[in-house]
């Protein structure tokens, strides 16, 4: 797999949800005046400068995709006032420990998943690849200074990617890198003239979200982060002693199903866990309650070294008999190798999944095709759904519960797509 490959060369970003409950609140929103999206990403880079996938020794700092060290900077020009910061980690593996220069306090007021409930003040906030915070800073009375947004990574715990440097075994690759473990700048700030109607305060009550009770979970699963020893520091990495395999579902998932999922990392390293399809709601750390910062609705969690969440989340939308969906460490170059697994969220009549069929039992023809595509199938007389799924995974044709031998195609745009095919006896796909 090559996600890290894609995300180093500009594959990642930031999509801004707006909705009602957010743009009825007394927040700073109006995009490059006072509210400013912050995408950091830390690469590493041969002797070509070619970015390399692994980053285990990465020290080039990216802020928006400009350089912002080895004798480049970044900075902001924002006004005395409150300005909101969107902060995304879009490193591979590097965990950052955001604050400002002179332990300025800020507010936290948003995570993965959206608004908190409520802002709290705080001077730090820590984010593993993948995860997202809302900040606002209060820059009143500040025009004129200028100050730094910066990584306080010496405060981070060895076995974080980003804290001090861990001793690699002999024949090991070198995880060494001039950022871990010291405090760095990222980007600086300079304080200009306020604007006209500036905010200068922010509510108290930010949001209403209401955590599924934990009686109502269906089942509780549990994932282990495992290795192939203890003393593994590089990889690979599996989810309960597996890894990736597009042929293998590993949970199956009624819809409307109300779940607790447990983390447990059994391995020497600390891993952020992301989901797709829906957000969670952190209850346990530990066996002690979350942080505030994680109290919001989220779809990454940081596990460290030893440590064990507990999350709870209901599969509500998006039911899919055939197309699953995937959970993996965000740690890029850890999903790559494996450390992934995937489910299927099913609809009410679904009875039962079999093993997948290999691709040489379905014959397809004409291959390439610009108008209709024939296949034969071992069960030539069978009821079936099938999916055409283009490279970027998205379905594009669909028909359920169907008999047929060929498919027109004509309205598809030229290119090369996968099809997955379903019957009573099993998946076929090509």
């Amino acid at each position: 797999m090559k996600t890290a490959e894609q995300a180093i060369k500009g594959a990642a970003g930031l999509i801004i949800v707006r909705d009602p409950q957010e743009a009825s609140l007394n927040l700073p929103r109006r995009y490059g005046v006072d509210d400013f999206p912050i995408i950091v990403q830390c690469q590493e880079y041969d002797i070509q400068n070619q970015a390399m996938p692994l980053g285990m020794q990465d020290s080039t700092l990216l802020v928006n995709g400009a350089r912002a060290n080895y004798g480049h900077s970044v900075y902001a020009n924002l006004p005395a006032q409150m300005v909101r910061l969107r902060l995304l980690n879009a490193s591979g593996e590097r965990a950052f420990n955001f604050g400002l220069s002179g332990n300025i306090a800020f507010h936290q007021i948003g995570s993965d998943g959206g608004l908190l409930n409520l802002p709290f003040t705080t001077t730090r906030v820590q984010l593993a690849p993948g995860e997202r915070a809302e900040i606002v800073v209060d820059l009143s009375g500040m025009q004129g200074q200028t100050i730094y947004l910066m990584s306080y990574a010496s405060e981070l715990a060895m076995g974080v990617q980003g804290g001090p440097t861990m001793p690699m075994p002999i024949g090991y690759p070198p995880m060494d890198s001039p950022l871990n473990g010291v405090d760095f700048s990222v980007m600086q700030i300079n304080v200009s003239a306020p604007t006209l109607n500036p905010i200068i305060t922010i509510p108290s009550t930010l949001e209403n979200n209401i955590p599924y009770p934990l009686s109502s979970s269906n089942i509780t699963r549990t994932i282990r982060f495992t290795a192939d020893s203890l003393m593994v520091m590089d990889g690979p990495f599996y989810f309960n002693d597996s890894s990736f395999n597009m042929d293998r579902i590993d949970f199956v998932i009624p819809i409307n199903n109300t779940e607790i999922w447990k983390l447990v990392n059994e391995t020497m390293v600390g891993h952020p866990f992301h989901i797709h399809d829906v957000q969670f709601y952190l209850f346990d750390r530990n066996g002690s309650q979350p942080s505030p910062a994680e109290q919001g609705r989220k779809d990454v969690v940081y596990i460290p070294t030893g440590d064990s969440v507990m999350f709870i989340t209901k599969f509500e939308d998006f039911a899919d008999s055939m197309v699953p969906y995937v959970y993996h460490c965000h740690i890029l170059m850890h999903e790559d190798a494996g450390m992934m697994g995937q489910f299927l969220v099913v609809p009410p009549e679904f009875v039962g999944l079999n093993a997948l069929v290999q691709a040489n039992e379905i014959k397809l023809y004409p291959n390439p095709t610009v108008d209709f595509l024939s296949f034969v199938l071992p069960e030539s007389t069978a009821m079936m759904d099938y999916r055409i799924i283009n490279v970027k995974g998205d379905v594009v044709k669909s028909e359920d519960n169907v008999k047929l031998s060929t498919i027109s195609v004509v309205d598809l745009d030229k290119g090369s797509y996968f099809i997955l095919f379903k019957t009573q006896s099993g998946y076929y796909y090509t």
